[in-house]
């Protein structure tokens, strides 16, 4: 097994590597976060989100898309231009969250 076979000889060795791990971590992320990932839309829709504390009544609609990255999919809503953010099977109660804090 590979662990067993990983030795840390020294704590600067250790440190070292600690680093590179995060930063190779934070690298992926950002690229996913920013976009340089390319997803393929597989379906697109609307929903509507109400507010139920601060203004009842009050409606907000977004857009939602499927989208489709290598094996994994999964729905997203666009909560403002151009910003989407994953909603699983709850795509109103995300849009809600962000339209009016509840």
């Amino acid at each position: 097994m590979f662990w067993s076979k990983l030795k840390i000889r020294s704590l600067r060795d250790a440190l070292i590597g600690g680093a590179a791990v995060i930063i190779v971590g934070v690298a992926a992320y950002e690229a996913f976060e920013f976009g340089l990932y390319r997803p393929q839309i597989a379906r697109t829709g609307s929903t509507t989100a109400a507010s139920k504390v601060f203004a009842p009544g009050q409606k907000v609609k977004a857009q939602t898309r499927l989208a489709v990255v290598g094996r994994r999919s999964f729905w997203q809503v666009e909560v403002s231009p151009g910003v989407w953010k994953d909603c699983g099977s709850d795509c109103a109660a995300v849009l809600r969250h962000w339209a009016f804090q509840e």
